[in-house]
């Protein structure tokens, strides 16, 4: 989708953040913010999944893809 909008002649930057370490996140939305002069729009895309069937998941991954999916932690 970046490259879709670079044609277009916009910028646009991907960073990937892990939100289970919190303090790292504000120094990537910061470099973003730099590198762009600003944000407009700022999405958080969090997801967590280990590819596993969803009747196999035990309960400590089940738990970890939840929480990680509502709350980004």
């Amino acid at each position: 989708m970046a490259q879709q909008v670079r044609e277009l002649g916009r910028k646009a930057f991907v960073a990937r953040l892990d939100t289970t370490e919190l303090p790292d996140c504000g120094d990537v939305v910061d470099d973003l913010a730099q590198s762009l002069g600003g944000l407009d729009v700022f999405v958080n895309n969090a997801g967590a999944g280990d590819g596993l069937k969803f009747l196999e998941l035990g309960y400590s991954d089940w738990c970890r893809t939840l929480n990680t999916d509502r709350t980004g932690l």
